[in-house]
């Protein structure tokens, strides 16, 4: 009797099981995260292999093949609730990670994804049901109110996002923001502000505002930088910042 042994290993936090007939590589996912739930599965798969002949193993192997390849790719649409993606993201080891703010600034625009879709697809709980439809929803929400060049960046992100979880086993999943093309980011000039303008500006302002309005004005970094940029003791004194 011919005794076929498989192999078990691990791709994110999925068991694959791997094995071997008359020269040809089976490969599937076992959809278990624990390895001795996924041996189980392994020793079941083979097992036709142990107590048949070789044409009996074929046919009852066609005939499995596509229910155990469908049930797999079932159960990996539901090992991946969109709650735990960014946990995912943010431990993988198959891309370079970032500096910390970048980080910081992805894990942002993750979360507005996920506010925009909570509020307009409630039902869409793990990273399958993400669609076409979907992306171009967001996409169209995100150039109404953001510029070509942000917009870009969460397209970036999100495709960044979909290709590391593939990468690391955890879906099956298409990448549906690759379908999305990049926007013509059209560069807007303003004039400057004059002295009195400025001035102006300055003095409306109201509680911290003010203080990051100074900072900005006399520092040259965006509003975005002042308000990460840290001056503690500036913000307690509330100094009179007015040009």
């Amino acid at each position: 009797m011919r005794r076929t042994k498989g192999t078990i290993y691990k791709r994110g936090s999925i068991y694959w099981a791997r094995w071997y007939s008359n020269g040809k590589e089976f490969k599937l996912s076992t959809t278990k995260t624990n390895r001795k739930d996924a041996q189980e599965v392994l020793d079941e798969w083979v097992a036709p292999y142990r107590m048949m002949s070789d044409a009996e193993t074929v046919r009852t192997l066609a005939a499995r093949a596509d229910d155990m390849e469908a049930k797999a790719a079932d159960a990996l649409r539901t090992e991946l609730p969109l709650v735990k993606v960014w946990r995912y993201f943010k431990s993988t080891t198959s891309r370079k990670h970032p500096r910390a703010s970048t980080m910081q600034q992805y894990e942002f625009q993750w979360g507005r994804f996920r506010k925009w879709l909570s509020g307009n697809s409630p039902d869409v709980k793990n990273l399958e049901q993400v669609n076409d439809e979907i992306t171009r929803a967001f996409t169209i929400y995100l150039r109404e109110s953001m510029s070509g060049g942000t917009t870009n960046k969460y397209r970036n992100l999100l495709i960044a996002i979909w290709n590391v979880m593939k990468a690391d086993g955890l879906t099956v999943a298409p990448n549906p923001w690759k379908k999305i093309a990049a926007v013509e980011d059209v560069q807007n000039s303003r004039r400057e502000l004059t002295l009195e303008e400025l001035r102006l500006a300055c003095q409306s302002a109201k509680d911290d505002l003010r203080p990051l309005l100074a900072i900005g004005l006399y520092t040259g970094l965006r509003l975005g930088d002042c308000c990460s940029t840290r001056f503690p003791l500036l913000l307690e004194e509330k100094r009179d910042f007015t040009p």
